[in-house]
């Protein structure tokens, strides 16, 4: 039996985040999780940007744009009202799609952080971990594809590369790694009690071929999902290269009882499957008792370093 920390996501146009001092602009565009990421674009040097995220848990972290070089690297930071303090960013090449905040470990409970001085960053969205007893009605649970509780068959490789889309800063996946396959056949198991689930995760529009997979809940009919790209695909002719928070499939109006999710890979014509995290609507009212879910035994799945790998930006910089 195996049991996985619980993590939820929040939306950047969530009412649980205030943002100030002015109106803050919401950019929208593919690569963001949920389509939108917001951005204080009123800030300069002598005006500031500043926001307050309300949320129950026992930690809360940011993803989104840190800023260009040029613009502030820290902001400001108050937890409950506390005494404030400095955190950098820690992007040692700016600008960079990243986490660029995480919390100290709280108590379990409510809480109101509060953060000031920011300046060309942007907020996607935030993960929250999940207490004993935290509230999840209503709320949305975010599982990386490094989770415990994904049990991968095949020849998946896991990889920590980052990603490049064209147009919008060079990034890195949800905690950093990804798992890809470019075998059919492959396939990923995932168990959970919920009433919805959603797949993400990387993919390359720069790249002409299909990709196409299958999606399997209960074994019911599986759902077919195929991604061509093509010539007079929108996104290729755009210059779009590699688009990160992509959703490969999303199943709604499950009922509420527990769940098994295959994912087969079924076709790999020039591209690669790459699978980054899943997200379901949990029908548990809390985190205790654990989800405890069979593992099945797996084989070790091979590394990919960054530095093993080529990335054919140079190639498809002609696409643009």
């Amino acid at each position: 039996m195996a049991s996985s920390t619980l993590l939820l996501i929040l939306d950047d146009t969530s009412t649980n985040f205030t943002y100030g001092p002015q109106n803050w602009t919401v950019n929208a565009q593919s690569p963001w999780y949920g389509g939108t990421s917001t951005y204080p674009e009123f800030a300069n040097v002598s005006t500031f940007g500043s926001f307050e995220v309300a949320f129950e848990g026992t930690s809360i972290a940011f993803t989104g744009n840190t800023p260009a070089a040029t613009f502030s690297q820290s902001i400001t930071v108050s937890i409950d009202g506390g005494t404030p303090y400095n955190t950098s960013y820690m992007d040692p090449i700016p600008q960079t799609y990243l986490q660029w905040y995480q919390s100290p470990t709280l108590s379990e409970g409510k809480h109101i952080l509060a953060v000031d001085g920011v300046d060309g960053t942007s907020i996607d969205y935030a993960t929250i971990t999940v207490g004993q007893n935290t509230a999840l009605s209503g709320k949305k649970v975010i599982v990386d594809n490094d989770d415990p509780t994904m049990h991968y068959s095949g020849n998946w490789t896991r990889n920590t590369d980052e990603f490049f889309p064209g147009g919008v800063p060079k990034g890195r996946p949800f905690r950093n790694s990804t798992h890809r396959s470019t075998t059919p056949g492959d396939t990923i198991t995932f168990l959970f009690s919920g009433t919805s689930v959603a797949v993400y995760g990387i993919f390359s529009w720069g790249d002409l071929g299909t990709l196409a997979a299958t999606y399997t809940i209960d074994a019911e009919t599986p759902v077919v999902g195929t991604y061509p790209v093509t010539t007079s695909s929108a996104e290729y002719v755009g210059g779009a290269l590699e688009i990160s928070n992509f959703q490969f499939l999303s199943l709604d109006s499950l009922s509420a009882a527990d769940h098994k999710l295959v994912i087969n890979v079924t076709q790999c014509l020039n591209h690669t499957f790459i699978f980054d995290y899943l997200i379901y609507t949990p029908s548990f009212p809390v985190s205790l008792p654990c989800q405890a879910l069979f593992i099945p035994p797996q084989p070790p799945v091979r590394q990919v370093h960054p530095e093993q790998s080529l990335h054919n930006q140079q190639a498809r910089s002609g696409h643009r």
